[in-house]
């Protein structure tokens, strides 16, 4: 699941030009756990990764706007 969600978010930050820190401060984490996992340095727990599959299936729908 680790993989997907990586490249989903990977994906979404490409597409939407969001900055990883505003997903970071948004789902909860530091930008820097969300940095190791984007380069797959680190996993996510799973409160984590379900927190971040949230937020990306939201904003998704939305066009991206997070702010």
């Amino acid at each position: 699941m680790n993989e997907i969600l990586r490249r989903q978010v990977n994906e979404f930050i490409k597409e939407n030009g969001v900055i990883a820190k505003h997903i970071a401060k948004k789902i909860n984490i530091s930008p820097a756990m969300l940095c190791y996992f984007r380069h797959g340095k680190k996993g996510l727990g799973s409160e984590n990764a379900k927190k971040l599959q949230e937020f990306l299936t939201k904003y998704s729908m939305s066009g991206g706007g997070i702010l």
